[in-house]
């Protein structure tokens, strides 16, 4: 045997060994085992590599494809350029006739009471005399409903206190059945139309608002009929949340729009009608303020009781 051994060359002699040798078989076939247990491991941590990029580059695109759809909403949103003031804001010592122009097909609504202007707001149709104090704003609205941003001017007039409101005036008319009926009757009549003075009891932001949301005001001053108090000042009143746009990442600013729903008069219910609106500043949200005054007008003759 050993002389058989010294005559095998040294190659062969070695694989010889090895073969004879069960230990080292074992250790071979456990450092392949290792090897192979780090191939799949390395195999499964590229795998997951490759799932995590693939699932960035998704969330990308549909970031990107939101952005985008925001993008497109925004311009369409906005529909016409916003309107253009023949005067702009300064300090002046006469009244001014201010002229608004838009695009074409356009209509004009504006505001001097502080509140942004909507498709419910006075329509524009000859040159607006400002004889003082005033903030005019303006929208311009296409027919199929799309609308601009709201331009506006501040007009400072020397020496005179600023305008308190430029709502709609009460209904006129004569002597209505119904108000004969109530003077018959010794009840006391509230016209349609007649205005109604209120304030907000808390703030309201486009942030937090919600379409549907209730907000409550109180009476600002006593509501009086046939020179008889029906209403005392703080009495409650509410309206209701009807539209909101938050404030978008493309400058857009916040709104929230709203309109009076009702006052309450020792006991009877007086519907209100009114809307308005409000928008924020410079891409911020939109901020009604508690102790805003807004008026609200009597929708329908009321005929209530004399106390």
């Amino acid at each position: 045997m050993r002389a058989f051994l010294f005559s095998l060359p040294l190659t062969l002699l070695v694989c010889f060994l090895q073969a004879q040798d069960p230990g080292m078989q074992a250790a071979q076939a456990a450092q392949i085992a290792t090897q192979n247990t780090q191939m799949a491991m390395q195999a499964a941590q590229q795998a997951n590599a490759q799932m995590m990029r693939d699932a960035q580059t998704a969330n990308q695109n549909a970031m990107n494809a939101s952005q985008q759809a925001s993008l497109n909403s925004y311009y369409y949103r906005r529909g016409p350029a916003a309107p253009h003031f023949s005067i702009g804001s300064g300090t002046y010592s006469s009244p001014l006739k201010v002229t608004i122009t838009a695009e074409p097909k356009a209509k004009i609504y504006y505001t001097t009471d502080d509140w942004t202007p909507t498709e419910h707001s006075l329509q524009y149709s000859a040159p607006i005399t400002i004889d003082s104090t005033t903030i005019l704003q303006a929208i311009a609205v296409f027919p199929d409903g799309s609308r601009s941003r709201t331009a506006w001017e501040v007009y400072t007039l020397k020496g005179v206190s600023p305008a308190v409101s430029a709502l709609p005036a009460p209904i006129q008319g004569g002597l209505s059945n119904a108000a004969a009926a109530a003077a018959a009757s010794g009840k006391l009549f509230l016209a349609r139309g007649t205005p109604v003075s209120l304030v907000f009891a808390k703030a309201v932001n486009s942030k937090t608002a919600h379409p549907g949301d209730k907000i409550y005001l109180t009476l600002a001053a006593d509501l009086t009929a046939d020179g008889v108090v029906v209403a005392k000042q703080g009495a409650l009143s509410t309206a209701t949340i009807t539209e909101v746009e938050k404030r978008h990442f493309l400058g857009r600013p916040g709104e929230v729009f709203f309109k009076a729903d009702s006052l309450q008069a020792d006991g009877v219910v007086i519907q209100l009608q009114g809307m308005a609106a409000k928008e924020g500043l410079d891409g911020e949200n939109a901020q009604i303020a508690a102790g805003a005054k807004f008026t609200a007008y009597v929708s329908a003759d009321t005929v209530l009781p004399k106390n």
